[in-house]
């Protein structure tokens, strides 16, 4: 599971109701909108950190498009280097979930100690 307020920091976006729309995520996604803003200013931690599911982490991260890389050392970043390999956020959020998104989106880069990439 990943916390509401990591989910706007992996998708980079205050507003995900767009991304959610026709899907089972679509409510979810609507009350983050209406109250996340809010939440923040409020220090609303009852809101914040509740969690959502990891399969809507990783299905906003697919609609955002949102790329990353990695490098043969395991450790991945927000912009290229020579020899990285692009790999979609998604498979991040997936392979090492919600809280390891967040902190490569929010440092720009995140080592994946102990996995194999």
């Amino acid at each position: 599971m990943t916390a509401r307020w990591q989910l706007s920091s992996v998708l980079g976006l205050e507003e995900i109701g767009a991304l959610y729309e026709g899907t089972v995520w679509q409510p979810e996604a609507e009350r983050f909108d209406e109250s996340f803003l809010d939440a923040v200013l409020l220090q609303d931690r009852g809101f914040l950190d509740g969690e959502v599911p990891e399969e809507m982490v990783v299905y906003g991260a697919a609609k955002t498009g949102t790329v990353v890389y990695r490098s043969e050392d395991g450790w991945l970043r927000t912009v290229a280097r020579p020899g990285a390999m692009p790999v979609p956020l998604a498979w991040v959020v997936a392979e090492l979930g919600g809280s390891a998104a967040e902190e490569l989106m929010e440092k720009s880069m995140f080592r994946a100690k102990n996995r194999s990439l």
